[in-house]
């Protein structure tokens, strides 16, 4: 019996908290298997991908893959994140660079990185083929790996905002990081809005939220 067919039923419950635990057992390994995986996808599409091609492609056993993950919906969560990881060195780099009133920079890093979220290829992909719920915990959870790529996103603007006293005080920098993740997922679903549009509700509603 091919194990393929129970994978995808067995793991809708997996959560991010447990993904996040099995990365540094072996990481050069889990590393592989998510190498593997995003060389399956572009060759053969997500849904074309079986968990045997992943292995063979890892060069290891099926029983040593699901040693790091439980299922598909958990490899896919890692290849998630691995690209998000990628974005999001990208875009702390990008905040770096801003320069100008730390407010406006604040509403230019969230538009970009919501953009980034709305049209990169390969997430997007990735996004299309997880458990809704399994995205969402992903995207929203402080308990999230996303939370600490949140974290480098906006740090070095949030740092600035509270080295020049306008970064409110009465919230800790956690909660702040945690809140702006959530805004990101929010505007992210919202390809209704233009790129002005989007900019005038940061404005309007989150940079109160943050700035002093």
């Amino acid at each position: 019996m091919d194990t393929d067919s129970h994978t995808d039923t067995d793991t809708a419950a997996t959560d991010t908290a447990e993904t996040a635990e099995r990365l540094p057992r072996g990481a050069a390994s889990a590393e592989r298997v998510v190498e593997a995986a995003r060389a399956c996808f572009a060759e053969r599409g997500i849904s074309g991908t079986r968990m045997g091609d992943v292995a063979r492609r890892a060069r290891m056993s099926r029983p040593n893959l699901y040693s790091f993950v439980a299922g598909r919906a958990e490899l896919l969560e890692l290849v998630a994140l691995a690209r998000l990881h990628e974005l999001g060195l990208q875009l702390e780099e990008r905040a770096r660079g801003l320069d100008g009133d730390v407010g406006e920079a604040l509403v230019d890093q969230i538009i970009e990185t919501t953009r980034l979220g709305r049209e990169d290829p390969e997430f997007i992909a990735l996004a299309d083929a997880m458990p809704r719920f399994a995205l969402t915990v992903m995207l929203t959870s402080g308990d999230s790996p996303i939370h600490k790529i949140n974290a480098r996103i906006f740090g070095p603007l949030l740092a600035r905002a509270m080295a020049e006293g306008r970064l409110r005080s009465d919230v800790p920098i956690d909660a702040l990081h945690e809140w702006l993740q959530n805004i990101v997922t929010l505007l992210a679903s919202r390809d209704d809005l233009n790129d002005e549009a989007q900019r005038t509700m940061v404005r309007r509603f989150v940079l109160p939220g943050l700035l002093s």
